[in-house]
């Protein structure tokens, strides 16, 4: 008797203590699993409004109204766009953020099968799989939500809901805004004909518009032919090169010549310059556009207007915390696809091949897990500078088929899309789980964060 007393004391000490990890990750999946019929049907409504960035009304109504059902609050708007919103749950523990998009491509319409199609309705389709990042982020919110609410899990969950990242949108706005100021730790996940952690350093990158026209004032008349704008730009240039030679040669610069007049040895009256410096160090990068621009402020180009058109951060990698995140990948195992699912991926491989227009070789439908990922410049990396973040793509389509394109769009609506949104929804929530339920595993990650951010504090270029 005493031996079953000692027993049952056990086993209610277990039961009322922390709950472990495993437990916790298999309550989470076993939730995102009874959501996906769901999560599948408003990723399918969203692919069939087929909005563009600034115009996901819709889209964004939609996943507003569904995370407001389960009982998030949310801010109607963020970061000075209307389809752009911050939805949070949670009173205490780590502040965790997770990002959703839903904006469709221009001229990538297609049905849903594996051919040229276009839809009658619309002319934009979701080539770049926006309707399964959304949905994939909206399902690990609702998981944690849940755990959150019947009190097994403590943090604070916040909903990003963000349209195009040009211009004033995106996540540079609720950067703006301050919406990142208070995270502690963020996930973000994108569609890809792979499945892998991300260990790519995405750019930074300064993007702007010059204005220069014959009546520039300035120093540097020495010819009649040296007041024209070409004159003046390709002075600039050579102050840009002497600038970047001094601070990063590898900084890149690029830029496109618009002219009113056709020829440009010709002299043109007016110049118009779009440029963007480039570079995976972000406070070198920053250093130069700064110099640059008390250079195009000096007495020899003073007259020639300047506007900025975006500025983003580069993406910090996390390694702490893409450890974790290749540990659930491995846990959950490769995503499985039914012989419909492969005939049909073969189907659109023959269609492009009878077509004339398959590039390439057509690589395997079954995810890989390699350690590197090359990318290019992201609004994400905005985010990073206030807080970890651990970034990682899933298989929504086979590779050999274009993203952004019609080809996305067929695969944005089928169930190899849908298959790899909820595989991301679980790597996102097993993630997150580890990292609130671990305190050394909190402390790897912020150590590596700031010893990446040390020495530089964000700021919003406007």
């Amino acid at each position: 008797m005493k031996h079953l007393i000692l027993t049952v004391g056990l086993l209610n000490l277990i039961s009322n203590s922390i709950y472990s990890q495993g437990t916790l990750h298999q309550l989470a999946l076993e939730e995102i699993e009874r959501l996906r019929e769901e999560m599948v049907a408003i990723s399918d409504e969203i692919w069939d409004y087929s909005e563009l960035s600034y115009e996901e009304v819709r889209s964004s109504a939609l996943i507003k109204q569904t995370l407001e059902n389960h009982g998030f609050a949310t801010i109607e708007t963020a970061g000075g766009i209307t389809t752009q919103f911050v939805a949070t749950y949670g009173k205490e523990g780590p502040v965790i953020g997770l990002f959703g998009e839903y904006d469709a491509d221009e001229s990538a319409s297609n049905e849903s099968i594996p051919l040229r199609k276009p839809r009658s309705s619309t002319n934009s389709g979701h080539g770049g799989h926006h309707n399964l990042l959304g949905v994939g982020s909206l399902a690990a919110a609702l998981a944690l939500k849940k755990l959150i609410s019947e009190g097994k899990l403590k943090c604070r969950v916040k909903y990003f809901g963000t349209t195009d990242e040009g211009g004033i949108g995106g996540k540079v706005g609720l950067a703006r805004q301050g919406q990142f100021d208070n995270l502690d730790f963020s996930i973000y996940w994108h569609p890809s004909p792979v499945t892998r952690p991300s260990t790519h350093i995405w750019d930074s990158i300064f993007e702007f518009e010059l204005d220069i026209t014959a009546n520039t004032p300035g120093r540097i008349h020495l010819e009649p032919q040296n007041s024209s704008p070409l004159y003046y730009f390709n002075h600039l240039m050579t102050k840009f090169d002497s600038l970047k030679k001094m601070i990063n040669p590898e900084i890149r610069i690029n830029y496109h010549l618009k002219s009113n007049s056709n020829n440009l040895q010709v002299y043109p009256d007016s110049l118009q310059v779009r440029m963007i410096f480039q570079h995976t160090d972000q406070k070198e990068n920053a250093i130069f556009y700064e110099q640059s621009k008390r250079l195009m402020k000096s007495n020899d180009f003073f007259g020639i207007d300047f506007r900025l058109i975006r500025a983003k951060h580069e993406f910090i990698v996390n390694r702490a915390a893409l450890k974790l995140i290749e540990k659930n990948m491995q846990v959950l195992g490769e995503i499985e696809y039914s012989e419909q699912e492969i005939a049909f991926v073969d189907q659109f491989f023959e269609y492009l091949d009878k077509n004339g227009t398959l590039r390439g070789r057509p690589g395997k439908l079954t995810p890989e897990t390699p350690k590197k990922l090359f990318g290019y410049a992201s609004d994400i990396g905005e985010a990073s500078w206030f807080a970890p973040e651990a970034y990682f793509v899933t298989t929504t389509l086979p590779a050999g088929a274009s993203m952004h394109h019609w080809h996305g769009t067929i695969f944005s609506k089928h169930s190899i899309g849908h298959k790899g949104m909820i595989y991301a929804a679980k790597v996102m929530t097993m993630t997150i789980i580890d990292y609130v339920q671990d305190r050394s595993i909190q402390k790897r990650i912020e150590e590596e964060f700031q010893s990446k951010t040390k020495g530089y504090v964000y700021r919003s270029y406007k």
